[in-house]
C-alpha cells in the first residue's frame, strides 16, 4: 500500500518512482510504469524549474545579501519541500496509472523553461545539465545525493532531520 503523506525524503520517493505499486496482473505491463534514470532526470529538472522564485535558496540568498544560517536553512528547506512534493505528485500519477513512465517524460520535457539562477547553485547546475540534455546524469546525481542524505538521517536515527541538509547533499553530488 502506498502511503498518502509526502513527508518522505527524496531517496524514498525515488524508490517509489522506480517501482511504483501499480496493480496490474501482467508484470510486463506494470514495468511500463517503472521510472529509469533519464526520466527521473527529466522529472527532477521540471520540479526544479517549476520552483517559485520565492522558494529558490539561490535567488533569495542573492537578494538578501549574506543571510544568517537559519534563514539559509529555511530557504533550503522550503525548496526541498517543493521538489519533494512535485516528485511525490509524479508517484501518484504512476500509481493511479494516469501516465506510464514514457508518457511522463513526454509530458514534462517540453515544459522546461530554463529559468536563470545564480552560478554554483543546485538549481543552475541541474538546469544546465538539462539544457544540454544530460537527463541520465541528472537522475544519477540525484540518486547519489538523495542516498547520501538518507544515510545522514539514518545515522542520526531521525527521519527528515535537517531537511536543508538534503539540499547540501544534492549540491555536493551534482558538483562531483
Amino acid at each position: 500500500m502506498i502511503p498518502t503523506s509526502p513527508s518522505y525524503n527524496l531517496h524514498k520517493i525515488i524508490g517509489f518512482l522506480e517501482k511504483p505499486e501499480v496493480r496490474l496482473d501482467d508484470e510486463q505491463k506494470a514495468a511500463e510504469y517503472h521510472i529509469d534514470l533519464p526520466t527521473l532526470g527529466i522529472l527532477y529538472a521540471q520540479a526544479v524549474d517549476s520552483t517559485p522564485r520565492s522558494y529558490s535558496p539561490a535567488l533569495m540568498m542573492q537578494k538578501l545579501h549574506l543571510p544568517n544560517r537559519d534563514v539559509a536553512d529555511t530557504l533550503k528547506k522550503r525548496f526541498q519541500g517543493w521538489t519533494r512534493n512535485r516528485m511525490w505528485e509524479r508517484v501518484g500519477d504512476l500509481v493511479l496509472r494516469k501516465y506510464t513512465a514514457a508518457e511522463l517524460a513526454e509530458a514534462y520535457l517540453p515544459s522546461l523553461e530554463f529559468t536563470a539562477f545564480p552560478e554554483g547553485s543546485l538549481e543552475k547546475t541541474v538546469l544546465s545539465l538539462a539544457e544540454n540534455g544530460d537527463f541520465e546524469q541528472i537522475g544519477q546525481k540525484l540518486k547519489e545525493g538523495a542516498k547520501a542524505y538518507d544515510a545522514y538521517v539514518k545515522e542520526r536515527r531521525m527521519d527528515n532531520y535537517r531537511i536543508a541538509q538534503e539540499y547540501v547533499e544534492l549540491l555536493e553530488a551534482f558538483k562531483k
